[in-house]
């Protein structure tokens, strides 16, 4: 775990920094953004690439499409949280 050591406190007339996670990934966050990606992703892509699904037209470009149209969710839903953890903390 990386730490940034973000301001100095007195404690029993010691002087000691007090250290705050750079990553406030957890497993709850992650589990969080997976079911999102899931959810968002699969609304996403059969609104989007609804033509590339009931036809035979798969082909790389459409899935390079179809797998990114999950992770842009995966990825904002990670970043939320963890600023949100980091902000409660």
């Amino acid at each position: 775990m990386l730490y940034v050591f973000t301001k100095k406190v007195q404690l029993r007339g010691v002087m000691k920094q007090e250290r705050q996670s750079i990553y406030s990934m957890n497993k709850r966050n992650i589990t969080v953004a997976l079911l999102a990606a899931i959810l968002i992703g699969s609304l996403m892509n059969l609104v989007n690439n609804y033509d590339v699904f009931t036809g035979n037209r798969f082909t790389g470009r459409n899935v390079f499409k179809i797998v990114l149209t999950y992770i842009i969710p995966f990825c904002v839903s990670l970043y939320s949280s963890v600023r949100a953890t980091k902000q409660k903390a």
